[in-house]
């Protein structure tokens, strides 16, 4: 298994996948990339489901990947990272 790190901003709030698991895309302006980020620790959760849209932290885990054919023929990969670490970066003023 793979670990990675994504440092961006929240893009959805904490929502239910298609097998009941918790997560949050975060997007960074870096890589100019989502990841859905799987919650599973519910101190976590709490945290980030008092974060507003747009607020930046670092998500660390597990890289789980899979991959698609899009409507017009080319090829997606769906990035998902199972949470391990999170840090909460103060907002810029």
């Amino acid at each position: 298994m793979l670990n990675a790190t994504i440092v961006g901003q929240i893009t959805s709030a904490l929502q239910h996948d298609e097998q009941g698991r918790r997560y949050c895309t975060v997007y960074s302006d870096q890589a100019r990339r989502s990841v859905r980020v799987l919650v599973r620790n519910d101190r976590h959760a709490e945290l980030i489901s008092q974060l507003p849209k747009g607020a930046r932290l670092s998500a660390t885990g597990t890289l789980h990947s899979r991959g698609a054919i899009g409507p017009s023929g080319q090829t997606l990969a769906y990035l998902q990272i199972a949470l391990h670490t999170l840090k909460i970066h103060e907002a810029r003023q």
